[in-house]
């Protein structure tokens, strides 16, 4: 009886609120407390209801895609282990599962404390100032040159930051450019909410510092020289903007280009662009090159090739770096080219589990994003909660869409905020859905 009233209790309910929110905002900066934390949420959510509610049809694909794994984990490590894989531990790829059970766990079980408009808006606060230790390690990493390993508050908190020329940027707390640019990126939409929503209330303090944050993020998006991060950033504008506001930006930059062009001056030689643009990722744009020997081609055709070779069951989590370097031996090009996976979230599940479950889960939530877009679309001028739901689905488009073209999956901290992210996607299509409803239920009382 206690068990029940602590788990259901309201005034309990606030306090697992809070420690989701406290888990999320120490999860970049203290990744052990983080995960604590989210962890004791995330177990309270599922002794409080433990089961898969099936008149929601969208826990029927997560529920399916948890037993797709088990059962081809079960069937390549033990019933019928491929002879490519005869010197690799299975305690390999058992040990991987927790790269995604986890997270369709979490897509389930985190819905409990996104469920209303206002813990979402309570959520990109939390996100948001979960950032700035982020941010400050970025800064004191481009300012004054900040690497390896630095203790805070007399070794309580110990970050390792590579060094810019080993990492091929500004990293910060994150081990690789890529996943400290998706963080930030991800973050924009949801900060430029808080400041349209300070702006609507007239609280101009925190809209100015609130905006001093965002340009700080983009600035930092850019100085992690990552390709990836600056597509998120471009899709995020588009989305939050709108496609005529994006082509007015890129006429004024071609515009701009042929003004430099004219009086015979550079892009790359432009100091204040400099500033802005790092010469190393101008330098990546510049030698962006698509064809059958660029890298990440390359490495593509080979996932291809392995996923064609078992297409129904994979090879097993975390099989593919091990694969490919046995590829390497045979495959000369592939020699100076290093991969620990296959840079592609739909490569990467077919090859790890077989291209029904990598069928099944790609779309469901890229289903469950088109809804979303869908519906809040639909009841935008009868929906005051419209604002936070169109930022909280520009952050999960571009954290879906940036997973097509490479992988920061693994690193726990992005798994989370993916798995959150949709989480908080189906509270908002659920949110739609009882609209509807009501309406329905209006529409016959009416009549």
């Amino acid at each position: 009886r206690s068990k029940n009233i602590f788990l259901k209790s309201e005034y309990p309910q606030k306090i697992k609120d809070n420690i989701f929110l406290m888990g999320f905002f120490f999860l970049p900066s203290i990744p052990p407390l983080g995960f604590l934390l989210l962890l004791i949420t995330l177990i309270l959510s599922i002794f409080s209801k433990p089961y898969f509610n099936f008149e929601d049809k969208w826990n029927i694909p997560i529920f399916l895609s948890i037993g797709i794994i088990i059962f081809n984990t079960i069937y390549v490590s033990l019933i019928n282990k491929p002879d490519e894989l005869i010197n690799l531990p299975i305690s390999i790829i058992w040990l991987n599962l927790f790269n995604w059970i986890p997270f369709l766990l979490g897509f389930k079980w985190f819905q409990e404390y996104l469920n209303t408009h206002e813990k979402r808006c309570i959520f990109a606060k939390f996100f948001v100032s979960g950032t700035i230790p982020v941010l400050f390690s970025c800064i004191m990493q481009y300012l004054f040159k900040w690497e390896g390993s630095k203790e805070l508050f007399n070794g309580l908190i110990v970050w390792f930051l590579k060094p810019v020329k080993v990492a091929g940027g500004i990293s910060g707390l994150f081990s690789n450019t890529n996943y400290t640019g998706l963080w930030l990126v991800t973050t924009f939409p949801l900060i430029l909410f808080l400041i349209q929503n300070n702006h609507q209330k007239g609280q101009n303090n925190k809209k100015f510092l609130l905006t001093l944050i965002a340009l700080l993020i983009v600035f930092f998006i850019l100085q992690t020289n990552s390709r990836n991060a600056l597509l998120g950033l471009i899709l995020s504008l588009n989305i939050i903007l709108g496609i005529k506001t994006i082509l007015f930006l890129l006429l004024a930059i071609i515009i701009f280009s042929f003004f430099l062009n004219y009086f015979s001056l550079s892009i790359t030689n432009f100091e204040p662009l400099k500033i802005i643009i790092p010469e190393t990722l101008m330098s990546k744009l510049n030698n962006i090159k698509i064809d059958l020997y660029s890298p990440r081609i390359l490495i593509w055709s080979i996932a291809i090739s392995l996923i064609l070779s078992k297409p129904f069951f994979g090879w097993g989590s975390g099989t593919f770096s091990f694969l490919y370097q046995n590829e390497n031996s045979v495959n000369p090009p592939l020699l100076k080219i290093s991969a620990t996976h296959s840079h592609n979230l739909f490569f990467e599940l077919s090859h790890n589990f077989g291209l029904p479950l990598s069928l099944l889960l790609s779309s469901t939530f890229l289903l469950l994003l088109f809804n979303s877009f869908r519906n809040i679309n639909k009841y935008r001028s009868i929906n005051k909660n419209f604002l936070i739901n169109k930022y909280w689905l520009a952050s999960t488009s571009v954290m879906i869409f940036c997973h097509f073209s490479d992988i920061t999956f693994y690193d726990g901290r992005i798994s989370l905020l993916f798995c959150i992210l949709l989480s908080g996607t189906r509270c908002i299509l659920k949110d739609c859905e009882e609209k509807k409803i009501r309406e329905i239920n209006n529409y016959h009382k009416t009549n």
